[in-house]
This record gives structure tokens, C-alpha cells and sequence, in this order.
């Protein structure tokens, strides 16, 4: 956050870093900085059949969705599906996993089930050396 810009990338008061399309100028000074490589830079939209083939239904959805949200020739990041945890509805990733590894919620309640996992099971954050103080947390194997 600290070295763009253009203050296009924020972080909420749940914690979720998002990154503003209209404010990203697509320096990718984020993506250098960014010490979990969590950073992704998409010039342009691409099909993933090749600029030959023309789009299917779902594909022009697709593109069409992604250029709402992202835009091109700019930075991008996980946010979480920012739009759907307004909703009160998890992340996309969290029910659409088959092994039901993902899990989300509120770690300012120590009642919460990634409250008590973090805890049960020896959770832990990426490189806290850096000081960042990431909201994401891994389970060690068992």
C-alpha cells in the first residue's frame, strides 16, 4: 500500500486490501513491493483459447465482469469477493472448494470457527517479519 502512487490500493477496516481500477495507473510498483507475490498485472483481457476464436456466451460474461471489476492495465489482487462478503456471503473460493480446505470469517471474535482453528491448529501467518500483519493464515499439516 505504502509505495503506490496513486493510493489506488487501500486496506478496509475488516482488513480486506483492494485495489481502486480507476486510481491504479498500472505501475506495477505494488507487484514488486508486495512480499507474498500477491500482486498480478493484466495489460489486456485475453481469451484463454487465443485472440483467434471468436467468444462464447460465457466467455464475453466473463470479460465482461472481469473489465467491471479490474479493468485492464492495471494491478489486481485477491479482495476477498469484497462484493459478496457485503452480502453477508462468503468468498466465492470458500464454498466453491471441493476439499473444504478455505475457510473465512471474523478474526476480531475469538468465538469464530478461524478464530479457533488458527488456534486448535497452529496457525500462522506468511513472513511476519515483514511486519505486515497479514489477515490470511495457514494450518499447519497434522
Amino acid at each position: 500500500m505504502k509505495v503506490c502512487p496513486t493510493q489506488a490500493t487501500q486496506q478496509r477496516s475488516d482488513g480486506i486490501v483492494t485495489v481502486d481500477k480507476d486510481l491504479c495507473v498500472g505501475c506495477k510498483y505494488c507487484a514488486i513491493a508486495c512480499p507474498y507475490g500477491a500482486r498480478n498485472f493484466v495489460e489486456k483481457w485475453t481469451s484463454y483459447f487465443g485472440d483467434d476464436q471468436p467468444l462464447s456466451p460465457l466467455e464475453e460474461y466473463g470479460k465482461k465482469k472481469w473489465i467491471e471489476k479490474f479493468g485492464e492495465g492495471t494491478s489486481t489482487k485477491c479482495d476477498f469477493c469484497v462484493e459478496r462478503v457485503e452480502k453477508g456471503l462468503k468468498p466465492a473460493c470458500i464454498p466453491g472448494c471441493p476439499a473444504n480446505a478455505r475457510y473465512f470469517g471474523d478474526l476480531d471474535d475469538p468465538e469464530s470457527e478461524v478464530s479457533r482453528l488458527i488456534k486448535t491448529e497452529r496457525g500462522f501467518q506468511l513472513a511476519p517479519e515483514f511486519g505486515t500483519n497479514p489477515r490470511v493464515y495457514y494450518l499447519s499439516p497434522r
